[in-house]
């Protein structure tokens, strides 16, 4: 994955490119992808919890819950962006 001259890469912007891709590729095929139905199996879960037990207070945790991965989302954001 890195040359023996690793300063070659950084010469051609499109190589780095190429190079950066390759990288990222390698990652992805490697530890692949989140599952796409994980949010649904947890809402699926919440709402079984919460029809056992009516008097629980499981939707305002979940929506607790929900705020803090919003926050966590947006604050990663800033960081990349």
């Amino acid at each position: 994955m890195i040359p023996a001259r690793p300063s070659r890469i950084f010469r051609n912007r499109w190589w780095a490119v190429l190079w950066a891709a390759g990288v990222i590729w390698t990652a992805i095929s490697i530890a692949g992808v989140a599952p796409s139905n994980h949010g649904k199996a947890q809402a699926k879960t919440q709402a079984s919890q919460s029809a056992t037990s009516p008097d629980s207070d499981s939707s305002s945790q979940s929506d607790q819950q929900s705020s803090a991965d919003q926050a966590e989302i947006a604050k990663a954001l800033k960081l990349v962006g």
